[in-house]
């Protein structure tokens, strides 16, 4: 993790910061409710303590495409770019975590729900779901 040099701010936590602090969106409080955390949680992300787990990551950025997209475009954008980058870019130190980038990290959430979902089908439904993606996949 960072060790809180604030000349050389991780671009994740710079870009928290300005999602919570500086968008005017939301004050502290209101992102922590949203998000189902504590005021002490976000102000841990904020000051580089902790990373916010995948689920509230991609809350916020759910969040800033559906309901704000049009106050909030040049962080989804910067988001884009970050989503792309190794945790260890985004936070200039080491993330436990085995995802390739942080928006591998955000999708981590969404891949165990599609897992518990589609393990919930009969087998027929299944080997029908994922022969049927893998088609459309590999026809790429």
């Amino acid at each position: 993790m960072w060790d809180g040099n604030e000349k050389q701010v991780p671009p994740l936590v710079a870009w928290l910061r300005e999602v919570i602090d500086g968008a005017g969106i939301h004050k502290r409080h209101e992102w922590a409710a949203i998000l189902g955390t504590s005021e002490e949680g976000v102000a841990s992300w904020l000051a580089g303590r902790i990373v916010p787990n995948a689920e509230r990551l991609r809350g916020i950025v759910v969040l800033l495409q559906e309901r704000y997209e049009s106050r909030a475009m040049s962080l989804v954008a910067r988001w884009r770019e970050i989503s792309r980058m190794t945790p260890r870019e985004a936070l200039q130190g080491d993330m436990a975590t085995s995802a390739r980038t942080i928006g591998h990290y955000v999708l981590e959430a969404v891949w165990e729900d599609l897992r518990v979902a589609v393990q919930a089908l009969p087998f027929e439904e299944q080997a029908n779901f994922l022969g049927d993606f893998l088609r459309r996949t590999n026809a790429r």
